[in-house]
């Protein structure tokens, strides 16, 4: 069911032993091109996050990234193109009752429909100012390189983007 590219793994968990409780998350991210620019969730802070999110109980992964994207960019998927590919981390969780949070986030091409309608943000995201933005790959790069905020997902996706920065100049010279 979730097969596709490994683009790496993230580990930054500290705490160590066999019998660690691990929560688990799947989740999905559009990756969303237009000649050389990108759509990006951009936070208040300045760095850059692809547009998705987590799967739902009963949730297929391209219904949670319709959702996720019109949610998160106000942008509505006209299509699932094909999956890039996926990434996974581990880290120390943040609540008590468990120890470890696992994540892997599967990346997919999709293609928009032009009009935007307005965002319906989680708390947590509006708190953090989340905005759709359109940017170059080559500056998205640059910005999450750079950034002095840097988020867990910073990096994750960072590492993406670097990935698909080699994927399209490998496919179009």
């Amino acid at each position: 069911r979730y097969q596709g590219r490994w683009l790496g793994e993230l580990r930054t968990q500290t705490r160590v032993g066999e019998d660690l409780p691990i929560l688990s998350r799947h989740a999905v991210r559009a990756i969303v091109l237009t000649g050389s620019k990108i759509l990006m969730i951009k936070s208040k802070d300045g760095d850059l996050k692809f547009p998705g999110g987590g799967i739902e109980r009963n949730e297929s992964p391209v219904e949670a990234l319709k959702r996720e994207m019109l949610e998160e960019s106000g942008y509505r998927v006209a299509s699932v193109r094909q999956h890039f590919g996926y990434i996974e981390e581990l880290y120390d969780a943040f609540d008590d009752d468990v120890s470890l949070f696992r994540m892997r986030s599967d990346y997919y091409f999709v293609e928009i429909y032009e009009s935007q309608s307005s965002l319906n943000l989680d708390d947590y995201e509006a708190k953090l100012g989340f905005h759709p933005t359109w940017v170059d790959l080559d500056q998205a790069i640059k910005i999450n390189s750079e950034t002095r905020f840097a988020k867990r997902w910073t990096q994750r996706d960072l590492h993406v983007l670097l990935q698909l920065k080699f994927h399209r100049e490998k496919n179009h010279g």
